[in-house]
């Protein structure tokens, strides 16, 4: 299955500096998809679900094609290096493959990021 990667630095705690969250989705968003290029960014988590507290941390889904064998670090290790952020955030990262095979699986949790989540970016939209 696809690799959490928890992203956070020295600098940052999970709000500590009260950044508006949705102008850091934003500039990570914007990111992730001039350094990583993926097929799709979806909010999940109590930022999508419309809910979130001064402490709740950023919940992305990246789906991009061509990633390193399932759970793979390096996925963990190129994410976190990739872009810079002042609020706590979780990045999932899975192939297309990946995603259509947990939800034929019937996981749950991935039908829910799926059906609920915010997409932010598709590229197959953008052209």
């Amino acid at each position: 299955m696809g690799a959490l990667i928890y992203c956070k630095s020295k600098d940052v705690g999970y709000n500590k500096n009260m950044v508006d969250p949705q102008l850091e989705i934003e500039n990570i968003k914007n990111q992730l998809i001039a350094k990583y290029m993926p097929e799709r960014i979806i909010l999940f988590g109590s930022h999508a679900w419309g809910n979130p507290r001064p402490d709740s941390d950023i919940d992305l889904c990246v789906i991009k094609k061509g990633v390193e064998t399932e759970g793979s670090n390096s996925r963990k290790l190129e994410i976190n290096r990739m872009f810079d952020h002042r609020v706590a955030t979780d990045v999932l990262v899975y192939s297309p493959y990946e995603v259509k095979r947990e939800l034929w699986l019937g996981n749950p949790f991935i039908k829910k990021i799926i059906d609920n989540g915010r997409v932010l970016y598709d590229a197959s939209a953008s052209n």
